[in-house]
């Protein structure tokens, strides 16, 4: 992080101060994330970036304006008025940092507006990097949807969230063209056969040319699933890979990553694996205090899914998204087209009376094959499917597996027997408490927000903390 030398005690100050205390039951960040219906992950993400808000107002020299999940955090510690006041603004920041609403009207909207852009500007410049989207939003949203929360009992009410298909109907709607035009791709190799109307084919030999379309049409998805699966990052080696990492690289990631992480943690394990994820994933598991066993679970799943996964996929071992672009369309396409064929079939030979039994049972068969194997998502980069091999080859060859079985669990292996093996390689006593957290979140599993408001001008001794756009929205 690029940073002016005379700011780095700041930082470092802020860096450093505690919000949670490891022994209650419901820590600061574990009660902003109840509040506000977030999980423990994205909770310890906006205390991050609350911290960073807080850098700004002290340094950057002109009123800052908070994003609305930022102003949660800052509303959540001024009760904890003796941390916030005594602590924080004396300790650390070394001046107050006031919270105050706006007088509203469109002057103070537009003021909170261009506070809130200059915001973004410096935390840019300060950070060297751009604030996260999801957290810091553009200002069009921050004083659009943002200024439209409610605080809502859910004893008495029930939230129903809007379609989130709404938003997506372009592609829906090609998908739909797309499936409506497969009796016609159908049609184009039948015509290469000399076939002009396969319909009016008697049984038997519409049998033994459905039978070889869908051979064929089986051939050619996977081939095209091996074409259009993304390639991954080449560049990447095994050695650019910890454990906790690969484990979440497996079809069961998010668990087999949340055990290895575990026992990362672990008491007994005093030399934890080098990798880049233990402390960010410790940081998450004390934020949540003398939690049950199973919220601790929970907590690493959610950061998986939150935090890792994406960085995963930023890094070209992931998939991501790429499931929900047209890939899947392309893959299935002469599967699509088959069964289309073979419902049309089975409707002619309704309409004429004779029997369609066998036709039905193989358009469930192409059906099957095709929606369960080749239109499972797949979860792993070609890269990534190689460094897991590779990982397998070197654990294997090193003597390290063997080491592992015979003293029935190493601490200092844990994690990286957990990415290869899966949950069920923490075996033993040392393991037991681990394996019980597992267990438990298993079973269980089975089983008013503010526009905002602002400080005024003149707090922190860095020309104005600013605010955050309005409680009560900055307009008439």
């Amino acid at each position: 992080m690029a940073m002016d030398p005379r700011l780095r005690d700041v930082w470092g100050r802020i860096a450093a101060h505690r919000f949670d205390d490891p022994t209650a039951r419901l820590t600061f960040t574990a009660r902003l994330a109840r509040e506000n219906g977030w999980t423990i992950g994205r909770a310890v993400r906006v205390v991050d970036e609350y911290r960073r808000f807080a850098f700004l107002a002290r340094t950057a020299g002109h009123p800052v304006t908070p994003s609305e999940d930022v102003d949660q955090a800052w509303h959540l510690h001024l009760a904890y008025t003796h941390d916030y006041w005594e602590t924080w603004c004396r300790d650390v920041l070394g001046a107050p940092l006031h919270h105050g609403p706006t007088r509203g009207g469109q002057a103070e909207a537009d003021r909170y507006d261009s506070q809130y852009r200059r915001t973004l500007a410096a935390y840019t410049a300060a950070f060297d990097e751009v604030p996260p989207a999801d957290i810091w939003p553009p200002a069009e949203r921050r004083f659009g949807p943002d200024l439209a929360w409610r605080r809502v009992n859910l004893a008495c009410n029930w939230v129903i969230p809007k379609p989130a298909w709404l938003a997506d109907w372009p592609r829906r709607w090609t998908a739909a063209a797309t499936l409506a035009s497969m009796p016609l791709v159908a049609a184009v190799p039948l015509l290469g056969f000399g076939i002009p109307n396969p319909l009016d084919l008697p049984g038997t030999p519409f049998l033994g040319l459905f039978a070889a379309l869908v051979t064929a049409s089986m051939i050619a998805g996977v081939l095209l699933r091996s074409i259009v699966r993304p390639a991954g990052e080449p560049t990447l080696t095994l050695d650019d890979v910890g454990p906790l990492e690969l484990a979440l690289l497996a079809d069961d990631g998010r668990i087999r990553f949340a055990a290895a992480g575990l026992a990362a943690l672990a008491p007994e394990n005093a030399e934890p694996p080098a990798d880049s994820i233990v402390e960010p994933l410790r940081a998450r598991i004390d934020a949540i205090g003398d939690a049950v066993p199973a919220d601790r679970v929970r907590a690493v799943v959610e950061a998986a899914r939150e935090e890792f996964e994406p960085r995963l996929v930023e890094r070209g071992l992931l998939v991501g998204a790429w499931w929900k672009t047209a890939a899947p369309w392309i893959i299935l396409a002469p599967m699509i087209a088959t069964l289309a064929l073979g419902c049309a079939k089975i409707a002619v030979g309704i309409s004429r009376g004779k029997p369609v039994g066998f036709l039905v049972l193989g358009c469930f068969y192409l059906a099957g094959v095709s929606f369960l194997l080749l239109g499972r998502k797949p979860r792993r980069t070609k890269r990534a499917d190689t460094l897991v091999r590779e990982a397998w080859r070197r654990f294997r060859a090193s003597g390290q597996q063997e080491s592992w079985s015979k003293a029935g669990g190493i601490a200092a292996l844990a994690p990286l027997a957990v990415a290869l093996f899966g949950t069920g390689a923490l075996r033993g006593e040392s393991f037991t408490s681990i394996n019980e957290a597992l267990r438990a979140h298993q079973a269980r599993n089975s089983g008013s927000g503010s526009g905002g408001c602002s400080s005024p001008d003149g707090g922190c001794g860095g020309g104005g903390c600013g605010g955050c756009g309005g409680c009560g929205g900055g307009g008439d």
